[in-house]
């Protein structure tokens, strides 16, 4: 019995498609789990290293900004399809489970038009493209946080489950042993800051200035720049203090190793870090943009029921949230 993940494009994507991946695995019952990512993505270099059959399939993400890029499709759209379907035909599932990304997006539309099951889990309060495009065909949505459903139109038969986010069981181990593995020396603070998969240019350019400024030469450096800058970045590496990688698979052993974190806090950021217990991590994130912000307000105003606080109200009725 064959289960399809379909998710990728970025680790944010691809994480939850591997923890379910293993805990469908795990759970035995002649479950076979078959990933499904995008030859672009960064599960091209990820999924190999994984004991999952896996297809990498000839697929773009959908430009906002560079909107012009999305001419791309016009050129792959029918391998595209034509790939998914054979892949569909291939290996015959019994359930389709998408976790967002441009990989994901149009393998479960086809198998919605095939009229196989499909289960979509989306990580964020605000839900991505796929999702909203693909909920109300959906047998079950997961949300990792139910605040979701706001901005979700799903079917009249279609289940919806706010579960949290699906993470990989973290392994155990000792701070002490997580440093020896980076190579650092347990007896300076450790500071971890990365990105995410694709990293976060504010990020990288006030860590970059920081290191050359010599702010950090007391404590040890854990740095994920994300893939496409970690060619660029490579060069601040310093033995046994400062180690730069784009991407961190697994993240446990860093997140062990850390005294403080840094890090955008992305969905499959916080939900890991909360289970790992890093109680002094530290999260930021640059406020979302306007035109996200006025789409939020805009459905919510359609919505019958009083109307949501504002963060203000809301720090009066939360005392600790005005410090």
């Amino acid at each position: 019995m064959k289960i399809l993940l379909a998710g990728g494009g970025t680790g944010g994507h691809l994480m939850p498609a591997l923890a379910l991946a293993q805990a469908l695995r795990d759970a035995g019952r002649g479950i076979e789990p078959v990933l499904v990512g995008a030859e672009r993505g960064i599960e091209a270099d990820v999924l190999p290293r994984y004991p999952f059959r896996h297809h990498l399939l000839p697929m773009e993400p959908i430009y906002r900004r560079t909107w012009w890029n999305n001419v791309r499709w016009l050129l792959i759209a029918g391998r595209a399809w034509r790939a998914v379907g054979r892949m569909l035909e291939a290996e015959q599932p019994v359930l389709v489970i998408g976790t967002g990304g441009y990989a994901s997006g149009p393998v479960v539309w086809r198998a919605q038009r095939r009229g196989l099951p499909t289960v979509l889990q989306e990580q964020n309060a605000f839900p991505g493209l796929a999702t909203r495009w693909l909920a109300r065909r959906a047998r079950q949505v997961h949300l990792g946080f139910p605040e979701a459903l706001e901005l979700l139109r799903v079917g009249s038969y279609t289940a919806v489950f706010a579960l949290g986010n699906p993470i990989r069981p973290p392994e155990p181990g000792s701070r002490d042993a997580a440093l020896v593995e980076l190579g650092l020396l347990p007896s300076r603070p450790t500071l971890l800051v990365f990105g995410g998969s694709q990293g976060a240019r504010a990020l990288n350019y006030a860590l970059a200035g920081a290191l050359e400024r010599g702010l950090l030469d007391a404590v040890n450096v854990v740095w994920g720049t994300g893939t496409a800058h970690a060619a660029a970045l490579a060069r601040y590496a310093v033995a046994g203090r400062v180690v730069v990688r784009g991407f961190f698979d697994p993240m446990a052993p860093a997140y062990r190793a850390a005294d403080l974190v840094v890090a955008r806090a992305g969905a499959m950021t916080v939900s890991p870090s909360c289970a790992l217990g890093v109680s002094r991590a530290s999260s930021c994130r640059s406020p979302p943009p306007q035109r996200t912000t006025r789409r939020i307000t805009r459905r919510r105003s359609r919505r019958p029921g009083p109307p949501s606080s504002s963060p203000r109200s809301t720090s009066r009725r939360i005392p600790w949230l005005r410090r």
